[in-house]
């Protein structure tokens, strides 16, 4: 038992040492796409160490925040979203120094209302995509997609 303890300990220092080494500067013109079929009520998307967005479909909020501040920037939209959570496209790319953020939600309506949000940002290094919600519920069927010029960088 102590030799699978020793081997599982030396298996997580080496997937996190590969993970760490994966790490590339965001390039140009690449993106990254999430879709969801039923998103939860309040869901975060984050690259970590470039941008998190939050939707919290309850208080009608999307918000964007950029690595290393505090505060985050509302991104209005002018239909109201659905309480409950509802399809979701969430859209993350970079050209030149800007970072655009384009979410597209179901409304009350039963339509999309699109909200979009521009992010001065000089760099960015991308490892991982986090997606994470309250109790981690309704995390299922989610699909993303990253373009050719970031697929590229880890093969």
């Amino acid at each position: 038992m102590k030799n699978f303890a020793l081997f599982a300990s030396l298996l997580s220092l080496f997937v996190a040492t590969a993970y760490a080494a994966k790490e590339v500067s965001w390039p140009n013109n690449g993106s990254i796409k999430v879709i969801a079929p039923k998103s939860p009520s309040h869901i975060t998307i984050a690259v970590p160490g470039c941008v998190t967005v939050t939707i919290d479909w309850e208080d009608n909020s999307v918000q964007v925040t950029k690595h290393g501040e505090s505060s985050s920037q509302p991104v209005g939209g002018s239909e109201r979203l659905r309480d409950d959570g509802g399809e979701l496209v969430v859209l993350l790319s970079r050209q030149e120094n800007t970072t655009h953020v384009a979410v597209y939600a179901e409304s009350v309506g039963g339509g999309f209302d699109s909200r979009l949000q521009s992010i001065e940002m000089p760099s960015c290094n991308i490892s991982k995509l986090v997606i994470s919600s309250p109790k981690n519920k309704n995390l299922k069927d989610f699909q993303v997609g990253v373009s050719k010029e970031i697929e590229q960088l880890y093969v």
